[in-house]
């Protein structure tokens, strides 16, 4: 029997974003996204976790065996001194689950 066709997103789980120091408060990242299936991957939306966290730019469609990106800015000016951790969920057609979290982080000094 024929195996029928798949898009399988696949990227990192958590991803650190370095240290924030002074008034650098903001910091964007442009994270690696790879279709590994065999059929196109659509990204359908994209849900962080609050306002401080924001998608800057995202490849929706990505054809298979093809890498595409996301760029997530994360927003510190409102947080004290510490460890942030900060997720987002990427919602696609994936044949494991459609709901692909990740979690970005960092420490504000």
């Amino acid at each position: 029997m024929p195996v029928r066709p798949y898009a399988e997103l696949q990227m990192p789980d958590n991803v650190d974003m370095g240290v924030f120091e002074g008034d650098h408060t903001v910091r964007s990242i442009t994270l690696q996204m790879a279709n590994i299936g065999t059929d196109t991957l659509y990204v359908l939306g994209v849900q962080p976790e609050c306002e401080c966290t924001t998608i800057a730019d995202l490849d929706s469609i990505v054809p298979p065996h093809v890498n595409g990106h996301v760029t997530v800015q994360l927003d510190l000016t409102d947080y004290p001194t510490d460890t942030i951790w900060k997720s987002f969920s990427i919602i696609s057609n994936d044949r494991n689950g459609q709901v692909k979290t990740v979690t970005v982080f960092g420490v504000r000094k």
